[in-house]
């Protein structure tokens, strides 16, 4: 058989075995015991758990709650390595995990998925309360689509921004009021906890060797389709040296696009690609992020108080009904806080600017924790504070029903 024939099967093979193991897991959770249905959350994939796993460790660890956690993904770390207060399964993306969504019978229900009862996924039959977690820190009404939380009771805000767009979205949109909590963002606790363990190996201000982290969003936005290889181009040029992370979607969708890049770069000594989505050992090495309109260059600036170059892309705009909504977007208005501003056609001028934010390392870290604290709720605080509403919530839940 010719490898491309292997190649079919042994997809169809690994095809047959998650639905079977997606059929499995729900009559498993269709007889959990209640103690084990209170609290589920769910992850499309082993990258969610970024921001929605920091709330069930504290969960298990501060709370002793029992938590059942439901993923997608046949390769996520969570089926193979959790807490003993974690129970997981493996539900696909097929038949199995619609019926799941459709008779599950939590108390809470926790997901950082967005568009909750506008698709397939639809809430639940029964009485469940559905949380929802931010996974960027971009403002409510552009990257998202119109109605992507409008199915949710509780929404974790971020910051005052998302407080702000939710309620005019329900204002203008006419919707039932939900409950917003004033909570945080795990993932930028994570990168700012990470950069003050290891302040001391950080780099001196006024070093001058500079390093870059390159790191585009995605879509029609990205810096991929518009200026990805000049941008390189010249910071290797200038012997910057400079690391590429690229978004997961972009990776699914030009899958040969790392290997080319390394192919053209990584003999000239300034050039590496960063295979490893999940750590952020990328963002402490590097002492400036160049980004577009994804929501990492906020996640560099705020949590490791190092400035950020925001290429002036098409903005990342997936809400047809943007601008029904009276507010500036957050992504929008912090970038001037964040660093410097550069238009495509200036891209030339990508090493001098470089340069000259790194020159100035010790203001941009003072005022980059400044804006961080005006904009970002209960920074290193933000999981206990989800969990223990959480953890309220269902305790009430059970107090009024004994």
């Amino acid at each position: 058989m010719a490898d491309g024939g292997l190649g079919l099967l042994g997809s169809f093979v690994a095809g047959a075995k998650n639905t079977i193991q997606a059929w499995h897991s729900l009559a498993g959770l269709a007889n959990l015991s209640a103690d084990w249905s209170d609290v589920i959350f769910y992850a499309e994939s082993n990258a969610d758990w970024a921001h929605i796993g920091p709330v069930v460790a504290v969960l298990n660890e501060k709370h002793g709650q029992p938590v059942t956690c439901i993923t997608s993904d046949p390769g996520d770390t969570i089926l193979s390595r959790h807490h003993d207060l974690v129970k997981p399964f493996f539900v696909g993306s097929g038949i199995a995990r619609t019926i799941f969504f459709q008779t599950t019978k939590a108390q809470a229900f926790v997901m950082t998925l967005t568009d909750l009862d506008t698709y397939y996924l639809k809430r639940s039959q029964n009485s469940v309360h559905y949380f929802y977690i931010f996974h960027a820190l971009v403002s409510a009404h552009g990257a998202y689509r119109e109605h992507a939380f409008d199915a949710y009771d509780t929404v974790f805000c971020v910051g005052p921004h998302h407080i702000s767009e939710i309620r005019e979205q329900e204002k203008t949109y006419q919707l039932r009021e939900k409950k917003l909590v004033e909570a945080g963002y795990c993932r930028l606790d994570l990168v700012y906890s990470a950069s003050q363990d290891h302040l001391k190996e950080l780099r001196k201000p006024g070093a001058t060797e500079p390093v870059v982290l390159l790191a585009p969003t995605w879509g029609p936005s990205s810096m991929v389709g518009h200026c990805l290889e000049k941008a390189i181009d010249v910071l290797i040029d200038a012997r910057i040296k400079t690391i590429l992370r690229l978004h997961p979607m972009t990776l699914r969708h030009f899958p040969q696009l790392p290997e080319k890049l390394e192919a053209d770069y990584a003999e000239t000594g300034y050039f590496r690609f960063d295979k490893h989505l999940q750590a952020i050992d990328s963002l402490l090495q590097a002492d400036v992020m160049i980004a577009d309109h994804g929501g990492s260059g906020l996640e560099f600036a705020l949590g490791l108080e190092r400035p950020v170059v925001s290429i002036a892309t098409p903005a990342k705009i997936h809400n047809p009904g943007r601008d029904r909504i009276a507010l500036p977007l957050f992504e929008d208005v912090i970038r001037k806080n964040m660093g410097s501003v550069l238009d495509l056609k200036d891209l030339d001028k990508l090493p001098d600017v470089v340069l000259a934010l790194h020159a100035q390392f010790s203001e941009w870290r003072s005022n980059l924790a400044q804006t961080r604290q005006k904009n970002i709720y209960n920074v290193g605080k933000s999981a206990e504070i989800m969990a223990d509403y959480i953890f309220d919530f269902v305790s009430s839940k059970k107090g009024k029903s004994s």
